[in-house]
């Protein structure tokens, strides 16, 4: 069976509005349908120039204030009056707010023009997305990415693309001609799930590749500090002899600190560069064989599509499924790795689904448990961070370092703390909808992996409702 691989950018996820009907499935790449859009390069120009104004006004401002700054330490250096450092420091102050506010009217400048600018594009793909959906009966579509690379749907039919549908159905598209006619035919879907983070976690690889890497940060840190002391070198020895210097030495020393420099922070550059593209590569190593295990045990089970359980930043991507559709267990026979905490039941694919949709963040936002904690939260955190403050100045760099860590540890329980019940009610009412209503899954709406649904599919007013709000 042909099938998608982790790379795809969006996939489409349908379910019959019957409520036990046929599924259908279907992908798309939705960035690709943006950046072919004929207004995005425009778009993407104008941006640019826009961000080369803001950010000339912000330089000159900087610019300023670090002059201000030297003639601050020059006045020290001459031994300037209290009164006048003081009236120097205050000046600093306004300088310094300044800045920090024209860098954030910037930044909103910046957002407002984007926005003026990509929402005829937003615009035009948004109403491809529903005309596809109408021409094609779908429930639902479902973006599959997240923003660290690794797709919500990694395992799919090629022949349900319909990248191409939202192609023809943008403004730009309704004038070209295109080879294929749109296809409507459901067919019959069985899907399953894992998670893909976890799985990574356990693979030895992924240890064997963070070694590697470390073995390489140390060579390249090695080597930085070599260019690094014969720069301190060179500097000392002007500083030395400064005093004395004629105007041809003092300039041969001045470029030869400048190349340095230079030298320096270019090899700063390439080392980061070398280390991420030697951790892209190795990693999309380990992902080919992950995805080559995946879609194994997506033939031999016969499921049709395997889902993502969670984003790379941990959030549920499904909030309810069948213990015996999560692969999981599954891979890691596939991959030879024990995991005992890990035991799931037998593989026993579904068909005839019955899904919905629901959105945690959403719910969360408008619950008033959820203010009044992050309240409790805030002040928590504003109370620790005082404390460390007031003993920073009494203990040494290494005990302030780890009671920080400490004390950000002490952060971070408290929140769960307070927000652990809160889920876990949530989570209840997910539980009792699905089980009341014979639901087979329910997929949380969660970083716009989700473009359209139906209404009848829509579950987010019934939990709305269970948990008491309007």
């Amino acid at each position: 069976m042909p099938q998608v691989k982790m790379i795809v950018s969006l996939l489409v996820f349908v379910v019959s509005s019957v409520a036990y009907g046929q599924v259908t499935i279907a992908y798309a790449n939705s960035e690709y349908v943006m950046t072919s859009h004929p207004l995005y390069a425009d778009a993407i120009k104008a941006q640019e120039t826009y961000q080369k104004e803001l950010s000339a006004k912000v330089k000159n401002q900087e610019d300023f204030f670090n002059l201000r700054i030297e003639q601050y330490q020059e006045a020290i250096e001459l031994g300037a009056s209290e009164e006048r450092l003081k009236k120097l420091e205050n000046e600093l102050y306004q300088l310094n707010e300044q800045l920090r506010i024209s860098s954030q009217e910037a930044d909103k400048k910046l957002a407002a023009k984007n926005e003026e600018l990509t929402i005829p594009i937003v615009d035009d793909v948004s109403s491809a997305i529903k005309t596809v959906s109408k021409k094609l009966k779908l429930n639902a579509l479902f973006q599959s990415t997240n923003n660290e690379g690794i797709s919500f749907v990694i395992y799919a039919p090629e022949e349900t693309e319909v990248t191409e549908y939202l192609l023809r159905e943008t403004e730009s598209g309704k004038a070209r001609i295109f080879a294929t006619e749109y296809k409507t035919e459901p067919s019959e879907v069985k899907i399953g799930y894992t998670n893909v983070e976890l799985v990574l976690m356990y693979m030895p690889e992924m240890e064997q590749l963070e070694q590697t890497i470390q073995i390489h940060i140390d060579k390249l840190t090695d080597e930085y500090q070599v260019k690094s002391d014969a720069l301190y070198e060179v500097y000392t020895q002007y500083q030395n002899e400064e005093a004395s210097l004629t105007d041809e030495k003092r300039k041969d020393y001045e470029t030869k600190i400048t190349e340095l420099s230079l030298e320096l922070e270019e090899f700063k550059d390439e080392s980061q560069y070398k280390i991420g593209t030697m951790r892209a590569e190795r990693r999309e190593e380990i992902l080919t064989k992950l995805q080559t295990a995946i879609d194994k045990i997506a033939e031999t089970n016969g499921f049709t599509f395997i889902l993502n359980q969670t984003t790379s930043s941990g959030v549920s991507t499904i909030v309810y499924g069948p213990e015996d559709c999560d692969v999981t267990s599954a891979l890691f026979n596939e991959l030879g790795i024990e995991v005992q905490e890990i035991d799931h039941a037998k593989l026993a694919p579904k068909d005839n689904l019955k899904v919905g949709f629901v959105n945690v963040e959403m719910l969360l936002s408008e619950l008033p448990e959820v203010k009044l904690a992050q309240e409790r939260i805030e002040k928590f955190s504003d109370r620790v961070t005082a404390d460390q403050k007031s003993l920073s100045d009494s203990r040494t760099q290494e005990a302030n370092e780890k009671a920080w860590a400490e004390a950000e540890a002490s952060v971070r329980d408290y929140q769960t703390d307070q927000l652990q019940p809160i889920m876990t009610q949530i989570q209840t009412e997910i539980d009792k909808i699905a089980k009341a209503r014979g639901y087979d899954y329910i997929i949380n709406q969660t970083g716009g992996n989700v473009l359209h649904i139906a209404k009848q599919s829509d579950l987010n007013p019934e939990l709305k409702k269970a948990l008491g709000l309007k």
